[in-house]
């Protein structure tokens, strides 16, 4: 995965869990590219009190251990790993990285997913959730424990797109889905959920003929929109890795990812066209939300993030 140049892994001090740096440093080795490890600090409680210790040098003692964490994980990677930049934040995470990557250029930010306050069925955190809706990078969330050995990658497309932007979107993430695929050794499926539209109201107002016959005419306009979009591809991605499934997307693709043992899914994330900050469509969450591995979700072109710089960064 040679585009990603400057990768941006996040470290969390009270999970502990290397398994996106660790990626993220094969990756990096991989590319050639530079690696930047950072742990963001939360903000002090607005409780905590003003008799446990100074609070200057309260932050001085939290800025200290985080460096240490830091040094502590760079000094266990391999000997091989080459020279690995660490970076201490104060702030929000989703805020200060995404800060971080406009500032700085980072093309790609690796972290691992989840949250010790999880909903049952939900598998991404809030934060996680925040990071995507504001970064304007690739975002990899990585399953912890995951990616020891990957079998299979997901790409999900959308081959009825019209604009230019959506078919930008598509080959980028057929692309990234290739390109893992190769470099872990695994299969890249490809995968479109399509549903009738209006299904609910037209199968109860119009005869069941009118309406199967309605259902196969928009499954045919569906089936080869996606042979045109996967043509390219005839050599790389085999006729059985395709899949065209009847069904609301935001059931059609967890359920795919858990019966199919799907390891990372490469999905783009389409909300409000020119909105900033409203990159997630309530379906896109949706599946982000469900999906029971590690996703790396792409932006469209033009996006434009509603975090702002400041003057310091």
């Amino acid at each position: 995965m040679k585009r990603f140049q400057k990768i941006l892994a996040v470290f969390d001090s009270e999970k502990r869990d290397w398994t996106a740096i660790q990626l993220a440093l094969g990756l990096a080795q991989e590319s050639g590219g530079q690696l930047t490890v950072v742990h963001v600090i939360p903000p002090l409680p607005q409780d905590l009190p003003y008799d446990l210790t100074g609070m200057d040098d309260l932050k001085e003692a939290l800025f200290r251990a985080a460096e240490a964490d830091l040094q502590d994980v760079v000094e266990k990677l391999p000997d091989s790993a080459g020279e690995i930049s660490t970076r201490v934040l104060w702030g929000h995470t989703a805020m200060e990285l995404t800060r971080l990557v406009m500032s700085q250029g980072h093309d790609l930010v690796m972290k691992g997913s989840g949250s010790r306050k999880l909903i049952p069925g939900q598998f991404l955190g809030s934060v996680d959730m925040r990071l995507l809706r504001k970064c304007p990078c690739p975002v990899w969330l990585v399953k912890p424990g995951a990616h020891g050995d990957v079998k299979r990658v997901l790409a999900t497309v959308d081959p009825l797109g019209e604009d230019e932007s959506h078919a930008e979107l598509n080959e980028c993430i057929i692309g990234l889905g290739l390109e893992l695929a190769a470099m872990e050794g695994a299969d890249l499926h490809v995968l479109h959920a399509w549903a009738p539209w209006g299904r609910s109201l037209l199968r109860s107002r119009i005869r069941s003929e009118e309406f199967t016959e309605y259902s196969r005419q928009i499954r045919a306009r569906t089936a080869k929109a996606m042979k045109e979009l996967l043509r390219p591809y005839d050599d790389l991605i085999p006729v059985v890795n395709r899949h065209l499934l009847e069904g609301d997307p935001e059931h059609v693709v967890p359920d795919f990812v858990r019966e199919n043992d799907v390891d990372v899914v490469v999905m783009g994330s389409v909300g409000r066209t020119g909105v900033p900050g409203f990159l997630i469509g309530n379906t896109a969450e949706t599946i982000l939300r469900q999906v029971e591995s590690s996703v790396l979700a792409v932006k469209p072109g033009g996006f434009v993030s509603p975090v702002e710089l400041d003057e310091d960064s």
